[in-house]
């Protein structure tokens, strides 16, 4: 445990490489003990057990699973397989919600059916073999019904901006206000389980209250997400080049595209302690994200210390509108894909901005790396133009409030 002074306490953003996916973890130190918070988990790695197991003493505090989607939960899913003995205080994950909370099973045909989707869809196959790692049958709705410690802690409410202010150890650690969903975002998740429902279970479709099997809702809806073919990045992939000044503000002007309709419903947050703001957006649509921002700080250019930048650093995840809106010293642009993401759009609109007069610098860190990384990095041009540094190396940030 950290020795502090009275009354100071300290806060560590770390994040780790877990393929395309997040895996994010934000620990508060002070007086009273400490706090852990856990965000995502693409790949559940040795480093990571490492981090919980070492760091955090097998025990988090909040476990938060911003949305669904493979390169979110897979690693979640695998924790809680590999460490029953695991402590968690409290874990947020929107999934279906039932009336009262009551588990309705599937029946026997409903059940086949299910197992037919695990063996034999295309497009689960496609998942299965092309994505974040070889899935096996369970969902993590079922890894956290048969967590004991997890089963207990899932918080079985929605997860949205309708559920106020969410003080840490009564406001003493600051308090979490979410961004996003709101509720008709994950409406839109509902109605589109249940249209895949139906679908696959030769139902007429009604529109009445649907209750069902977690599980059968996560494999739904996770088919959905790999049909969706909103959620791609266009424009020019990360060739290698010489970037200039000019080709980095034109990069600014590029299209926003509509995000999937699961990152709509991702969670993002803002935690913030007597002014000190920290803002984490999970794959959050930037409009979403701007629209509550606008409505909770009135200042002009809202002042943050560090903003996780939304869904990977894709070139739709980040809009000139949200960037107008806040500022931050640190930027962490987390998970990936080779040559598509992070994108330039998004590192483009984040460093072209005139710097506020209380940033120095802006320090970019990455913890999944291409042919534009490798560039702004190199390019010492652009960084005394820009007034930003890149950090590939430790990707963690500590600090003292």
């Amino acid at each position: 445990m950290i020795k502090l002074k009275k009354d100071r306490m300290t806060i560590q953003i770390k994040t780790f490489q877990t393929g395309c996916g997040d895996c994010i973890f934000f620990v508060i130190e002070g007086d009273i003990g400490r706090y852990a918070m856990m965000i995502d988990c693409g790949v559940f790695t040795k480093e990571i057990e490492s981090f919980i197991r070492e760091r955090l003493g097998c025990h988090i505090e909040l476990l938060i699973v911003t949305h669904i989607d493979e390169d979110h939960i897979i690693g979640i899913r695998d924790m809680l397989e590999q460490m029953p003995e695991l402590e968690i205080g409290e874990l947020w994950f929107n999934s279906y919600k039932r009336p009262n909370g009551e588990e309705i099973p599937l029946t026997d045909r409903e059940k086949l059916v299910l197992k037919r989707l695990y063996a034999a869809n295309p497009v689960m196959m496609d998942i299965i073999n092309a994505k974040v790692s070889a899935r096996q049958s369970l969902t993590l709705s079922e890894a956290i019904l048969n967590h004991a410690n997890a089963k207990k802690a899932w918080k079985r409410e929605r997860i949205n901006t309708d559920m106020g202010d969410y003080s840490i150890l009564g406001g003493e650690y600051g308090k979490i206000t979410i961004l996003s969903p709101r509720e008709k975002e994950l409406e839109v998740i509902d109605e589109k389980f249940k249209s895949l429902f139906f679908d696959f279970f030769h139902h007429e479709h009604h529109d009445v209250p649907l209750e069902k099997d977690d599980s059968l809702y996560e494999m739904l809806q996770l088919i959905a997400n790999a049909q969706d073919d909103q959620d791609i990045d266009t424009g020019e992939k990360a060739a290698a080049q010489t970037l200039t000044r000019d080709y980095l503000k034109e990069a600014t002007r590029h299209r926003v595209l509509k995000s999937s309709e699961a990152n709509e419903a991702s969670i993002a947050f803002v935690w913030e302690k007597e002014g000190t703001r920290l803002l984490f957006s999970g794959d959050a649509a930037p409009k979403i994200v701007v629209e509550n921002i606008a409505k909770l700080y009135r200042e002009g250019v809202t002042r943050f210390e560090a903003v996780k930048i939304s869904h990977h650093g894709s070139s739709h995840g980040t809009s000139n509108a949200l960037m107008r809106l806040i500022d931050a010293p640190h930027y962490f642009f987390t998970g990936g894909e080779e040559d598509v993401r992070p994108h330039i759009d998004a590192i483009a609109r984040v460093i072209t901005r005139e710097l506020p007069e209380w940033i120095e610098q802006r320090t970019l860190h990455f913890n999944y790396e291409n042919n534009w990384t490798d560039e702004l990095k190199k390019n010492q041009e652009l960084q005394a133009a820009f007034h930003y540094t890149v950090d590939t190396d430790s990707n963690e940030l500590n600090y003292e409030l």
